[in-house]
């Protein structure tokens, strides 16, 4: 368990090679103890590394052997809701929105006992559901995992949270927007999730180029490629 959450915290930080070291060992010490839980969650570790890094073809893979994994029941079906989320997230990036939906709807609807769990089912949820285009469905999720990654004191979901709310708000609410992604962006630096920051700064473009404020979109580039 502690390398698939080494390979986790290194995904986030941008630091794919070594993560994917400690995914696929995690992984193979699974594979040689033979248990659902642990298979499911090394596939769960090594899963998010590949899809951080890009490599959409090898996560799906992976994600899937998880899911059927855990599938099977308790103790290992504790775990579904993440690995279910992740996948429809991957299913996404590869453009496979039918299945992204599918599988995010079921996972949504399922009885999660972790609260930590559940909200991050709610934040690729809400992330499913913007880029289908269900930008009101989105929004009330984005905003309820905000509440309770604040209440509980999840650094990295209230980041992620804020990162959505500034994109779901972009249009019709810029003020609030730029709001959430001050937040994200100040958390993103005091928690160094380097990954975060820098999505922060290209969704800053944006909005600020909107408001026509085209200095402070400049800044952020440049802040950008130093980070």
């Amino acid at each position: 368990m502690l390398l698939t959450q080494m390979a986790q915290s290194q995904a986030c930080l941008g630091e794919f090679s070594v993560g994917a070291t400690n995914g696929e060992a995690a992984f193979s010490i699974a594979k040689r103890l033979g248990r659902d839980f642990d298979i499911g969650l090394a596939s769960y570790g090594i899963g998010m590394v590949h899809l951080y890094a890009g490599d959409l073809g090898p996560s799906v893979a992976v994600l899937e052997r998880g899911l059927r994994a855990v599938e099977t029941g308790q103790p290992a079906q504790s775990i579904f809701a993440i690995l279910g989320g992740l996948l429809s997230y991957a299913y996404l990036r590869a453009s496979a929105e039918d299945a992204a939906l599918a599988l995010c709807r079921r996972v949504l609807a399922y009885d999660e006992e972790s609260r930590h769990h559940a909200n991050w089912t709610r934040l690729y949820g809400a992330v499913i559901l913007r880029e289908t285009r269900q930008e009101g469905e989105a929004l009330v999720l984005a905003r309820r995992a905000s509440q309770i990654a604040r209440r509980w004191g999840y650094a990295v979901q209230t980041v992620q949270s804020d990162l959505l709310l500034a994109q779901l708000l972009q249009e019709d609410n810029p003020p609030r927007a730029r709001y959430h992604l001050k937040k994200a962006t100040r958390l993103s630096e005091m928690i160094d999730m380097r990954s975060c920051l820098v999505r922060c700064l290209i969704e800053s473009g944006p909005l600020y180029r909107g408001q026509n404020q085209n200095r402070r979109a400049e800044e952020c580039g440049s802040i950008r490629m130093i980070v």
